[in-house]
């Protein structure tokens, strides 16, 4: 059975990986280390690492992003030509993809703010359960690190799917119900 990794991603035109990159960025519309600008990339689950890598050199090259530095980091927006090549392309990119990638970045994007990194993953036991485990933290700590056991690899990985597109909602929710705001009966 073929696992995806982080360096597949789940478009395989290398123009449309231009055009959703630069999509995410001009939404993004906030200059980001390349480091973060891969994760975020990445996680949409889109494009892999590898093709990432590849396509933003181009898209430097052809001009559509920019750098700059400021406190000895090298930063990347989109250029005014790369506005242009977004905004008009980027209807070719199926709505779904857009709105939940957009939602997705702007949300990892407010965690980047605040310093937060986000993991998630499956760990399959000998037992044949499955382990998922979920950490945010920041620079002053660890804001949440939840691990949830499931009998389904295909629950694992609606966890983890739902944890890396909403891990602040994810966060808030766990708060909620370990505060006791939230009550729930299982059955």
């Amino acid at each position: 059975m073929f696992n995806k990794n982080v360096y597949d991603g789940g478009m395989t035109d290398k123009t449309e990986m231009k055009i959703f990159i630069l999509f995410l960025m001009d939404e993004l519309n906030y200059p980001l280390d390349y480091t973060s600008l891969s994760f975020i990339i990445g996680e949409s689950g889109y494009v892999g690492r590898f093709d990432f890598t590849a396509c933003f050199s181009e898209l430097i090259e052809q001009g559509h992003i920019v750098s700059f530095e400021n406190k000895k980091k090298t930063y990347y927006t989109v250029s005014d030509m790369g506005h242009m090549v977004a905004t008009e392309l980027q209807s070719s990119l199926l709505d779904s993809i857009r709105e939940r990638s957009r939602a997705s970045a702007l949300r990892l994007l407010s965690l980047h703010k605040k310093g937060a990194k986000c993991r998630c993953q499956i760990k399959r036991r000998k037992d044949g359960i499955y382990e998922v485990h979920c950490r945010i933290e920041d620079k002053n700590g660890v804001l949440t690190d939840t691990t949830v056991t499931t009998s389904t690899e295909s629950e694992a990985a609606q966890i983890k799917a739902h944890f890396k597109e909403k891990p602040e909602e994810v966060c808030r929710g766990v708060l909620a119900v370990l505060t006791g705001k939230v009550d729930y009966y299982m059955h």
